[in-house]
Protein backbone atom coordinates (compact mmCIF):
# COMPACT_ATOMS: atom_id res chain seq x y z
CA UNK A 1 0.00 0.00 0.00
CA UNK A 2 1.17 3.41 -0.59
CA UNK A 3 0.03 6.90 0.99
CA UNK A 4 0.18 9.89 -0.71
CA UNK A 5 -0.90 13.22 0.06
CA UNK A 6 -4.75 14.25 -0.99
CA UNK A 7 -4.87 18.09 -1.74
CA UNK A 8 -7.55 20.87 -1.76
CA UNK A 9 -7.21 23.76 -3.19
CA UNK A 10 -3.56 23.28 -3.24
CA UNK A 11 -3.54 22.27 0.96
CA UNK A 12 -3.45 18.64 2.17
CA UNK A 13 -6.76 17.51 3.71
CA UNK A 14 -5.95 14.03 3.78
CA UNK A 15 -4.26 10.93 2.37
CA UNK A 16 -5.14 8.72 -0.84
CA UNK A 17 -4.01 5.28 0.04
CA UNK A 18 -2.79 2.85 -3.28
CA UNK A 19 -3.42 -1.01 -3.05
CA UNK A 20 -2.65 -2.58 -5.83
CA UNK A 21 -5.04 -6.31 -5.96
CA UNK A 22 -3.60 -8.48 -8.78
CA UNK A 23 -5.11 -6.46 -12.13
CA UNK A 24 -6.70 -3.88 -9.63
CA UNK A 25 -6.11 -1.10 -7.93
CA UNK A 26 -8.29 0.52 -5.16
CA UNK A 27 -8.00 3.99 -4.46
CA UNK A 28 -9.21 5.45 -1.25
CA UNK A 29 -8.89 8.89 -0.21
CA UNK A 30 -9.78 10.10 3.37
CA UNK A 31 -9.92 13.19 3.90
CA UNK A 32 -11.54 16.52 5.86
CA UNK A 33 -13.58 18.57 3.60
CA UNK A 34 -13.06 22.55 4.00
CA UNK A 35 -16.30 23.41 3.25
CA UNK A 36 -20.13 22.24 2.67
CA UNK A 37 -19.83 21.96 -1.17
CA UNK A 38 -20.10 19.40 -3.67
CA UNK A 39 -16.72 17.83 -4.35
CA UNK A 40 -15.24 15.24 -6.74
CA UNK A 41 -11.82 13.18 -5.82
CA UNK A 42 -9.15 12.69 -8.22
CA UNK A 43 -6.10 10.64 -8.36
CA UNK A 44 -2.97 12.39 -10.30
CA UNK A 45 -0.26 11.04 -12.09
CA UNK A 46 2.62 11.80 -14.21
CA UNK A 47 0.51 10.49 -17.37
CA UNK A 48 -2.87 12.37 -16.67
CA UNK A 49 -5.80 12.13 -13.84
CA UNK A 50 -8.18 9.80 -13.09
CA UNK A 51 -11.64 10.76 -11.60
CA UNK A 52 -12.38 8.26 -8.43
CA UNK A 53 -16.16 10.24 -7.62
CA UNK A 54 -17.93 12.55 -5.43
CA UNK A 55 -18.66 11.74 -2.02
CA UNK A 56 -22.14 11.72 -0.34
CA UNK A 57 -21.10 14.32 2.06
CA UNK A 58 -20.52 17.49 1.34
CA UNK A 59 -17.73 18.52 4.52
CA UNK A 60 -15.75 17.32 7.02
CA UNK A 61 -14.49 13.65 7.44
CA UNK A 62 -14.85 11.59 4.66
CA UNK A 63 -13.59 8.45 3.43
CA UNK A 64 -14.07 7.39 -0.21
CA UNK A 65 -12.73 4.23 -2.36
CA UNK A 66 -13.29 3.11 -5.94
CA UNK A 67 -12.01 0.07 -8.09
CA UNK A 68 -10.10 0.22 -11.52
CA UNK A 69 -8.76 -2.35 -13.53
CA UNK A 70 -5.29 -2.32 -14.70
CA UNK A 71 -6.24 -1.25 -18.44
CA UNK A 72 -8.38 1.65 -16.88
CA UNK A 73 -5.27 3.23 -14.78
CA UNK A 74 -2.23 2.60 -17.49
CA UNK A 75 -2.35 5.88 -18.70
CA UNK A 76 -2.18 7.60 -14.99
CA UNK A 77 1.81 6.77 -15.24
CA UNK A 78 3.09 6.87 -11.30
CA UNK A 79 0.78 8.14 -9.33
CA UNK A 80 1.65 11.38 -7.53
CA UNK A 81 -1.45 13.00 -5.09
CA UNK A 82 -4.87 12.59 -4.75
CA UNK A 83 -7.17 16.00 -5.13
CA UNK A 84 -10.21 16.92 -3.98
CA UNK A 85 -11.85 19.88 -6.67
CA UNK A 86 -14.84 21.60 -6.04
CA UNK A 87 -18.21 21.13 -8.52
CA UNK A 88 -19.32 24.18 -8.52
CA UNK A 89 -22.40 25.40 -10.46
CA UNK A 90 -20.29 27.27 -12.91
CA UNK A 91 -18.04 23.59 -13.91
CA UNK A 92 -21.26 21.92 -14.70
CA UNK A 93 -22.88 23.89 -16.77
CA UNK A 94 -19.81 25.36 -19.32
CA UNK A 95 -21.04 23.94 -22.28
CA UNK A 96 -20.55 25.11 -25.51
CA UNK A 97 -20.79 24.67 -29.36
CA UNK A 98 -18.13 22.57 -30.32
CA UNK A 99 -16.32 24.05 -33.06
CA UNK A 100 -15.86 22.63 -36.41
CA UNK A 101 -12.48 20.67 -36.31
CA UNK A 102 -12.63 19.93 -32.92
CA UNK A 103 -11.06 16.82 -33.16
CA UNK A 104 -7.65 15.60 -35.54
CA UNK A 105 -8.83 12.35 -35.93
CA UNK A 106 -9.92 12.24 -39.43
CA UNK A 107 -13.02 9.58 -38.49
CA UNK A 108 -14.21 11.63 -35.73
CA UNK A 109 -13.99 14.65 -37.50
CA UNK A 110 -16.35 13.25 -40.53
CA UNK A 111 -18.87 11.81 -38.30
CA UNK A 112 -19.29 14.91 -35.96
CA UNK A 113 -19.68 16.92 -39.29
CA UNK A 114 -22.87 15.27 -39.83
CA UNK A 115 -24.45 16.29 -36.56
CA UNK A 116 -25.94 19.36 -35.34
CA UNK A 117 -26.35 20.92 -31.77
CA UNK A 118 -22.87 19.28 -30.64
CA UNK A 119 -21.65 21.01 -27.83
CA UNK A 120 -18.30 20.35 -25.95
CA UNK A 121 -16.38 20.98 -22.75
CA UNK A 122 -13.43 20.14 -20.69
CA UNK A 123 -13.54 17.51 -17.25
CA UNK A 124 -10.23 17.76 -16.20
CA UNK A 125 -7.91 15.89 -18.69
CA UNK A 126 -11.02 14.55 -20.64
CA UNK A 127 -13.06 16.38 -23.69
CA UNK A 128 -16.22 15.84 -23.32
CA UNK A 129 -18.98 16.22 -26.49
CA UNK A 130 -22.55 15.66 -26.23
CA UNK A 131 -24.92 14.96 -29.27
CA UNK A 132 -28.21 15.46 -28.93
CA UNK A 133 -30.18 12.03 -28.30
CA UNK A 134 -33.62 10.96 -29.48
CA UNK A 135 -35.04 7.37 -29.54
CA UNK A 136 -36.79 7.80 -32.53
CA UNK A 137 -33.45 8.60 -34.44
CA UNK A 138 -29.98 6.86 -35.37
CA UNK A 139 -27.99 6.50 -32.11
CA UNK A 140 -25.01 9.31 -32.62
CA UNK A 141 -21.87 8.07 -33.07
CA UNK A 142 -23.08 3.92 -33.38
CA UNK A 143 -19.56 2.84 -33.60
CA UNK A 144 -19.16 4.52 -29.55
CA UNK A 145 -22.42 4.00 -28.14
CA UNK A 146 -21.10 1.42 -25.65
CA UNK A 147 -19.24 4.57 -24.11
CA UNK A 148 -22.05 7.14 -24.09
CA UNK A 149 -23.76 8.68 -21.09
CA UNK A 150 -27.38 9.64 -21.52
CA UNK A 151 -27.85 12.56 -19.82
CA UNK A 152 -30.66 16.04 -19.51
CA UNK A 153 -28.96 19.40 -20.37
CA UNK A 154 -31.01 22.48 -20.42
CA UNK A 155 -34.23 20.21 -20.69
CA UNK A 156 -32.96 17.87 -23.70
CA UNK A 157 -31.47 14.30 -23.63
CA UNK A 158 -27.43 14.29 -24.94
CA UNK A 159 -25.69 11.08 -25.44
CA UNK A 160 -22.31 12.19 -24.11
CA UNK A 161 -18.63 10.61 -24.78
CA UNK A 162 -15.57 11.33 -23.21
CA UNK A 163 -12.49 11.04 -25.14
CA UNK A 164 -8.59 11.49 -23.29
CA UNK A 165 -5.59 13.60 -24.86
CA UNK A 166 -4.82 11.03 -28.00
CA UNK A 167 -8.54 11.18 -28.75
CA UNK A 168 -9.38 7.69 -27.65
CA UNK A 169 -13.20 6.91 -26.64
CA UNK A 170 -12.55 6.03 -22.88
CA UNK A 171 -15.48 5.33 -20.04
CA UNK A 172 -15.84 8.62 -17.91
CA UNK A 173 -18.87 8.10 -14.91
CA UNK A 174 -21.20 11.27 -15.52
CA UNK A 175 -22.97 11.10 -12.16
CA UNK A 176 -22.64 14.07 -11.32
CA UNK A 177 -22.66 16.28 -14.31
Amino acid sequence: MEKLPLLCKGRPVGELLVTREGEDTLFTANAVLPEKDMWCFWVVGRGGTLRLGCPEEPEGEVCFSRRFSSRMTLSLGSVLRGEARSVSQRERSAWEAAPKGLFRSPGLRQELSQEQGVLTRRWGNVRLIALPFSPEKPFPLTSLFCFANIRVLNGKKYAIFAFDGKEWPIFQSLENL
